[in-house]
């Protein structure tokens, strides 16, 4: 019976360090996970940080907001709401201003210091060498897509010699 109960006691005491020693590696798995996650955590949450910076670098003068898809919106709304000021879809700037240079007649010196666009008109305030230029001028902006009218207003002479400032509207459209 003694040898019984001392293979029994040896048998409890191995189960018990099986026990603490199982134990210990589950924790410690536990805790090596946690660490994993946290510094993965971690590294998230700075690359979200550069992700914002680069952001907001690009798109300046918006408000920060903390999800990526609503800072992507409202970058979004930003860029329509600042396409629609300057006239958004409804003017395609670069054509009208290629047709306007080709209608020039050549030869003819033009110094433009204001120009308008819109749907309905094109203004153009600018100077040129002689009133003669300013009629070859007049007469080639009629070829101009859509011109109805072209009319000159306010032309004067400036305070240079052979300098004539004038102020021109191309009215397009149907009338």
């Amino acid at each position: 019976m003694h040898t019984t109960l001392a293979q029994s006691q040896e048998w409890r005491r191995s189960l018990w360090l099986l026990g603490v020693a199982g134990l210990i590696i589950v924790v410690s798995a536990i805790v090596d996970l946690s660490v994993q996650v946290i510094l993965k955590q971690s590294r998230l949450q700075e690359l979200k940080a550069e992700v914002r910076g680069q952001f907001q670098k690009q798109f300046a003068g918006l408000d920060a907001v903390t999800d990526e898809l609503d800072q992507a919106k409202a970058a979004l709304q930003a860029i329509r709401k600042t396409t629609d000021l300057l006239g958004g879809q409804q003017v395609a700037m670069l054509p009208v201003l290629a047709d306007l240079v080709r209608r020039f007649p050549k030869g003819s010196q033009v110094k433009i210091k204001g120009l308008t666009i819109e749907r309905q008109a094109v203004q153009i305030e600018a100077e040129t060498d002689s009133f003669d230029a300013l009629e070859k001028i007049r007469q080639g902006l009629f070829g101009f897509p859509d011109a109805r009218e072209v009319t000159v207003r306010d032309a004067r002479v400036g305070s240079s010699p052979n300098q004539v400032l004038f102020r021109l509207t191309i009215a397009r459209g149907n009338a």
